[in-house]
């Protein structure tokens, strides 16, 4: 399978690209800057850019973004973010793309609020979680993941594609042992996913038959 990975230079993306490649697909890896492996230098905020390098690809998985923590306001990195996800979508359904792998969050189901009691801010209506839930973004970030994942929903019925939004929870790296024991003081050890588990969820969504969105 030929596969484009946005964001191939992040934590998420450049596990992805690794797991995708020793699957034996075909992987191009898209960033600002120059990544490991197969890759173009591409910026997601020129649409062209997207159509140019989607072109030929059976699915693309989109981790890429403007991250807040590097002094944007949260205007920009909401505009950006939301401009370069209607850029993805829109080129996949351009360039028909059969595949799109969204990397949202959890925090589109509320989690990340100040209610007092609960696990920072999120009491689940019922466990297990599923995508019945209501979304309840309690912030900018998670209001900008819920309309990314409308966008995705709109082109892949549009443009017929197989789509899915991967609500992740918090990424954790294997050797940050002090954080895993500070989330088990705090009780938080449900929302946790270590990188390499979620690379491979991605893998097993794109090789696993997907009805619609």
């Amino acid at each position: 399978m030929q596969i484009v990975v946005t964001g191939a230079g992040g934590r998420l993306g450049l596990r992805a690209c690794e797991e995708l490649t020793a699957a034996g697909h075909d992987v191009l890896g898209m960033d600002l800057t120059a990544t490991p492996g197969r890759h173009v230098v591409a910026d997601l905020r020129d649409p062209a850019a997207c159509v140019r390098h989607f072109a030929g690809a059976d699915a693309v998985v989109h981790t890429g973004g403007v991250l807040s923590c590097n002094g944007e306001s949260d205007e920009a990195v909401y505009v950006q973010n939301l401009a370069m996800a209607f850029h993805v979508f829109s080129a996949a359904a351009a360039c028909g793309v059969r595949k799109v792998l969204y990397a949202s969050s959890i925090q589109v189901l509320g989690w990340g609020g100040a209610d007092p009691g609960t696990v920072w801010g999120f009491r689940p209506d019922y466990l297990p979680l599923d995508d019945r839930l209501p979304r309840r973004p309690a912030s900018l970030y998670a209001l900008n993941k819920a309309a990314a994942e409308d966008l995705l929903e709109h082109f892949s019925r549009a443009a017929g594609f197989e789509a899915v939004s991967l609500r992740f929870p918090r990424l954790l790296d294997g050797a940050n042992v002090q954080w895993l024991d500070d989330l088990k003081r705090e009780r938080n050890c449900w929302i946790v996913m270590r990188y390499p588990s979620a690379a491979r969820l991605i893998r097993c969504c794109l090789e696993s038959r997907l009805p619609g969105y």
